[in-house]
């Protein structure tokens, strides 16, 4: 699984934070500009992953590692460059086109092609490919009218040269429910609720 956050204090909604799961192993990184003014941020970051979530981390043997990179495309290398190594079959994503558009956010500012973030390392760089397309997002009804397809009901995909292909995890849980009806909100807090 792989998530971002980004910044909703300062405005400029950059990426602050990625993180990566994979089995028992966790991966976070943060960003300076995330951690600035805390002093020894490694230590209380141990220290309130023990107090909120220390009983999680023990019952599953999670193996949690935290990293501080000096702007977003580092944050986002290093979290790449992790689930590079653990070489998943599947990369889910809860709402891929707002992450992963994130991601290409932050390689066209830093001038950086993509596949320096989603190109398996060991693919040598004229044999690497990178293509976003994204899904359909809208429909027209039989009677003429556009309307906007939800975010659980489009289907973007992201395809390069990796161990894993990437999916929606959003999209996948409505698919994988057609009976259920429409849920009230797919945003993430509200599904795991």
């Amino acid at each position: 699984a792989f998530d971002t956050e980004t910044d909703m204090i300062h405005g400029h909604k950059e990426v602050i934070m990625a993180s990566a799961a994979f089995k028992n192993q966790v991966f976070i990184s943060v960003t300076k500009e995330c951690i600035a003014g805390h002093a020894d941020p490694d230590t209380k970051f141990y220290n309130a992953l023990e107090k909120y979530l220390g009983d999680i981390v023990k019952e599953h043997d999670l193996k949690v590692t935290f990293h501080i990179a000096d702007n977003q495309l580092d944050c986002l290398k290093a979290v790449f460059n992790q689930i590079h190594a653990w070489k998943p079959d599947f990369l889910a994503i809860w709402n891929i086109d707002f992450d992963l558009g994130k991601v290409f956010d932050a390689c066209n500012k830093a001038g950086v092609s993509p596949n320096e973030i989603f190109c398996d390392p060991a693919i040598p760089p004229h044999m690497q490919y990178c293509k976003y397309k994204r899904g359909r997002t809208k429909m027209i009804t039989a009677s003429g009218v556009v309307k906007p397809l939800p975010a659980h009901s489009q289907w973007h995909t992201l395809f390069c040269t990796a161990s894993f292909y990437p999916i929606d995890a959003m999209s996948v849980y409505k698919l994988l429910r057609p009976g259920d009806g429409e849920e009230p909100s797919y945003k993430l807090d509200d599904i795991l609720n």
